[in-house]
């Protein structure tokens, strides 16, 4: 009987076309249930609604939720879909791995607070954002990033702040994780500040490690990674959250692409991967473990070994070919799936 419940949103744009290779890799998991549920601009288009009336409930009897890129309208229709899940799953990590055969790094995003908390408002001709920073939210992502370097074994973990400029939000920051770092005797704790660690990271990524960052630093930092890691098509984001988690690819709709069979059907099997790896985890599964595993085998040989990409990467492979490519070498290495 499944033990896990898993709701996916193919999303907007390329994110049927990726996600369905998500779809069929976990709907071939036992231990798995998946409920498909359609969100977002086409499904806004069909109903008048973004989303169908049980989708918070679903979402919340969730052990974890998986979703494609999703469009917001530009002029009224709704908000954003996705911000809503983060606010419903009460997010605040965001965890971007840039690992390549070239690259090795890892960014953890504080994603409740700071100068996205949404507090802003136009006073005469003032416009004014206030940027938020807690003690209890500097810790806790803090711990997540040491927990993940311990984890994913990197030996350095950097702050990344301006507490030069910033002395009382981003110095409260700093302050709280260099207080966490005493708990992590056997991690190398340090700072940079933020346009210091762009800079390092176009130079020499794979010699940070992992960095925790506040919310727009480690929002505008991904991006730089993900080009200098190869593609934004490669990469995913792990969400964890008070009342759950959430993965999906770090890339947007991609509407410019989409229906054309060229995009990169990788960062949907990276956001399949971790999931595996947090619901095996969570609940001592060695069974998701094992398949989290070879799947990222199985993207490394495709990808690096074969040579097999789509056009973001330079190859002229579809996105079919490539994802079935790497389904199929996942089969040879877990015979027992289904996907």
């Amino acid at each position: 009987m499944p033990r896990y419940r898993v709701v996916l949103i193919p999303g907007d744009g390329v994110g049927p076309e990726i996600m369905v290779f998500a779809e069929k890799l976990l709907s071939g998991i036992d231990s798995i249930e998946l409920v498909r549920v359609e969100a977002g601009l086409a499904y806004y288009k069909e109903t008048g609604q973004p989303y169908p009336s049980e989708f918070e409930e679903l979402v919340l009897s969730a052990d974890a939720v998986i979703k494609g890129p999703l469009a917001t309208p530009s002029r009224g229709g709704y908000r954003s879909i996705t911000l809503q899940l983060r606010r419903l799953l009460g997010i605040y990590a965001d965890i971007r791995r840039f690992e390549t055969e070239n690259t090795h790094l890892v960014i953890v995003r504080e994603s409740s607070e700071g100068i996205y908390s949404g507090v802003e408002g136009v006073f005469g001709d003032v416009a004014v954002a206030l940027k938020i920073v807690t003690r209890r939210a500097a810790r806790r992502i803090a711990r997540t990033g040491f927990e993940q370097a311990k984890r994913l074994g990197y030996k350095r973990v950097i702050a990344v702040h301006k507490a030069t400029v910033l002395r009382a939000t981003d110095g409260l920051f700093l302050e709280e994780f260099y207080n966490t770092a005493r708990n992590y005797p056997g991690v190398e704790a340090t700072d940079l500040l933020v346009d210091s660690a762009a800079y390092h990271i176009v130079k020499n990524p794979s010699g940070l490690g992992v960095l925790v960052a506040l919310n727009q630093y480690g929002d505008i930092l991904s991006d730089i990674a993900a080009a200098i890691a190869g593609s934004i098509g490669l990469f995913a984001s792990a969400q964890l959250g008070e009342r759950g988690a959430l993965f999906e690819p770090i890339h947007g709709t991609g509407m410019d692409i989409a229906g054309k069979g060229i995009a990169n059907p990788v960062s949907a099997l990276r956001a399949t991967q971790y999931l595996l790896e947090y619901l095996g985890q969570e609940h001592g599964d060695q069974e998701l473990l094992v398949i989290a595993e070879a799947l990222s085998e199985s993207i490394e040989k495709v990808i690096w070994g074969k040579r097999m990409t789509t056009p973001d990467l330079g190859g002229n492979h579809s996105t079919r070919e490539v994802g079935e490519a790497i389904l199929s070498e996942l089969a040879t290495r877990v015979p027992r799936l289904r996907p």
